[in-house]
């Protein structure tokens, strides 16, 4: 109950940074699945950017969650992993296809698993459409292990399937924003004296487990 109420007070208030971070990765991954048989050099630095900027915005909204007291450790994590993986991109443009689709792979599965545990978040809140989210999550998991297990794709089908997980990315950042939204909406009719209540009873709760 606890984790669910902190939901509602501290996340859902950036619900608006994930929809950025979901048209950022929509628009890098549709360029990928259009531009297949681009330079690879260019293709190269246009990820490197997306995924630096997304990596910025993580740590832009980082600072408000700190000062809030709400979970800021994965925003931490993704902000740093992104700005590193875009920084080694953008510093290696001739990276080869094989290193390249393993350095994508592994932010996509970082957020995809991020993505179910937020799933389970929004099912303890009781939204019907939970599972969408999940399933969202699963499937980036799975292209991210087609990307890991497959390092020595022919470079046009890598940056297709880059392309693909990119958009899944980009769907369940775009969800999970607009969900955010609507429980910020849901959250403004409760009443205060409701909200002191629920933290009150949180508060005898682990007095009483602590005993």
């Amino acid at each position: 109950m606890e984790n669910s109420l902190k939901i509602i007070q501290d996340s859902v208030k950036h619900w608006y940074a994930p929809l950025i971070l979901g048209l950022i990765f929509i628009c890098t991954g549709i360029y990928c699945l259009f531009n297949t048989g681009e330079a690879y050099t260019f293709l190269s630095q246009v990820l490197a950017y997306s995924i630096m900027i997304s990596g910025l915005i993580e740590i832009l909204f980082l600072y408000g969650k700190i000062k809030e007291g709400s979970n800021w450790q994965w925003a931490l994590v993704f902000g740093l992993t992104e700005l590193a993986i875009g920084f080694i991109l953008f510093r290696n443009p001739n990276i080869a296809f094989v290193y390249l689709s393993i350095v994508v792979a592994f932010m996509v599965l970082i957020r995809s698993l991020s993505a179910i545990g937020k799933s389970i978040e929004l099912r303890t809140l009781g939204t019907k459409d939970w599972w969408v989210l999940s399933v969202l999550g699963v499937i980036g998991v799975i292209m991210a292990f087609i990307l890991i297990n497959n390092p020595k794709l022919a470079g046009m089908t890598v940056a297709f399937w880059i392309g693909l997980a990119l958009i899944m990315l980009g769907l369940f950042s775009l969800f999970l924003s607009l969900k955010f939204r609507k429980i910020k909406k849901a959250a403004k009719k409760i009443p205060a004296e409701l909200k002191n209540k629920w933290s009150t009873l949180n508060n005898e709760i682990k007095e009483k487990l602590n005993e």
